[in-house]
């Protein structure tokens, strides 16, 4: 068990109660929440290191998001049976060259995507496949969280569409059979005005073309002050159906039916989808054991996250948007950001100069290239160096790269060149995030990098 927080101890307790599980080695980047944890189910502490070299015959990766890859390629290296919690990671390119790996070795990993397992959720998947609904007319998905998520896990979150609505995306995949093919998202900030300074929102709506042209509507909400509460709805020409909407549904229904959702309501998703939790991790014993096949593999996760950019990219842009099938080379980059929107009128955007160019070695003549002379004006470009990938750095580095959008009248770009971080995690989060050329665990080469016009300092 790679990760002793909330997700881990949930994982970690259905796992002691299974009879096929002998042992359970807790391993956390800190020692104490492993201890506790490990004492709570009759296992082991250990670290992240020690816990992948004691000989697992499975691994379950429940840490950090931003922790997944790194963790994921040791998982791997052991040839040994995978559960990741989604999403896989929040990068494109890295979710592909993990699933392309794992292919490569034979090992199966299982993505977390718990709704898959909900009763109600199989029973609407079964309606649609056995041609119950008749024509499939429109499919609509609905997550609402109870109270909002803490501030540090929002930040490294990769955002709402990435983080919350791929499982909207993933269910709706799952249970029509039928691939996203377009999409036109919204989303505001509502709740917790913190997000829009991390370019995120707590509120959103999108809608949809399937494959063969049914309909589908998601919203998403960080805050329902009633509970939580996530349904599917299906319309088709011969019936139709709700998954997710029971008495202890968080709604006030008005007028007649005031005692419609009388029961107490769900508090968060661990308590919504307890049944569903059981019956994947179980899954994945099953599979771990060779008795099952894959129930969810990368390649799942994957579509789910194309959907998801598809999304982000129609919000920067105000307009509907393809869902990618291509493997392309371009990263998901904040999703590509408001200032890559603005910039491609331009030429090259600042994740094409930063990433490509570093991975062909040749960003710093590029740079100095693609500065513009003559015409109306000059862009000027400007290499960026962070130190510190904590909350702050994260803030400054989306709000620096978003320059051109923000300011026009700078006529100025922001390249971002080097990251410093003494956490291996959180910069190579950011470098894969952000397309940093640089991921270094020493400030000093920040300061030394002839690149670098801009220097972000740390906080706190």
């Amino acid at each position: 068990m790679l990760g002793a927080g909330r997700m881990g101890r949930r994982r970690a307790e259905l796992l002691a109660r299974n009879p096929a599980v002998e042992e359970i080695v807790v391993g956390n980047r800190t020692r104490r929440p492993a201890s506790q944890l490990a004492a709570a189910v009759g296992g082991r502490a250990a670290s992240l290191e020690e816990a992948l070299g004691a000989h697992p015959d499975a691994v379950v990766v429940a840490a950090s998001t931003a922790a997944h890859a790194d963790l994921l390629g040791a998982a791997l290296e052991l040839g040994v049976p995978v559960l990741c919690e989604k999403p896989l990671t929040t990068s494109l390119t890295t979710s592909l060259a993990i699933a392309a790996e794992a292919d490569r070795r034979g090992v199966p990993v299982q993505v977390g995507y718990h709704r898959r397992f909900d009763p109600g959720f199989l029973e609407a998947r079964r309606a649609v496949l056995s041609g119950r609904l008749g024509t499939l007319y429109s499919a609509t998905s609905v997550s609402f969280d109870h109270d909002l998520p803490p501030a540090e896990f929002l930040v490294g979150s990769g955002g709402i569409w990435r983080d919350l609505h791929v499982h909207d995306f993933d269910l709706l995949r799952w249970v029509t059979g039928l691939e996203i093919v377009s999409v036109f998202a919204l989303q505001a900030v509502r709740a917790d005005e913190r997000l829009r300074a991390w370019g995120d929102a707590d509120t959103t709506a999108a809608v949809g073309v399937l494959h063969g042209g049914a309909l589908l509507c998601v919203r998403g909400a960080r805050h329902d002050p009633r509970g939580q509460d996530v349904r599917v709805e299906l319309l088709g020409s011969s019936d139709s159906v709700v998954a997710g909407l029971d008495r202890h549904a968080p709604l006030h229904a008005l007028g007649a039916q005031d005692q419609l959702f009388a029961g107490r309501a769900y508090v968060d998703f661990l308590e919504r989808f307890a049944p569903a939790f059981a019956a994947e991790t179980d899954a994945f014993v099953e599979l771990a054991s060779g008795r099952r096949p894959n129930p969810c593999p990368p390649s799942e996760d994957i579509a789910a996250l194309r959907v998801a950019l598809a999304c982000a990219r129609s919000v920067e842009r105000g307009a509907p948007q393809t869902v990618a099938t291509a493997d392309e080379a371009a990263d998901e980059t904040a999703g590509e950001t408001a200032d890559e929107a603005a910039e491609e009128t331009a030429g090259e955007t600042a994740g094409e100069a930063a990433g490509q160019d570093s991975r062909r070695g040749r960003g710093r003549d590029r740079r100095r290239g693609s500065r513009r002379e003559g015409g109306a004006h000059t862009m000027r470009t400007l290499g960026l160096a962070v130190v510190g990938m904590g909350w702050m750095g994260e803030l400054h580095t989306r709000a620096l790269l978003r320059l051109p959008h923000h300011y026009p009248e700078v006529q100025a770009r922001v390249i971002p060149v080097v990251v410093a971080d003494p956490r291996t995690d959180r910069r190579q989060a950011a470098a894969d995030r952000y397309g940093f050329t640089r991921a270094t665990a020493e400030w000093r080469d920040a300061l030394s990098d002839p690149d670098v016009d801009i220097l972000n300092p740390p906080h706190g």
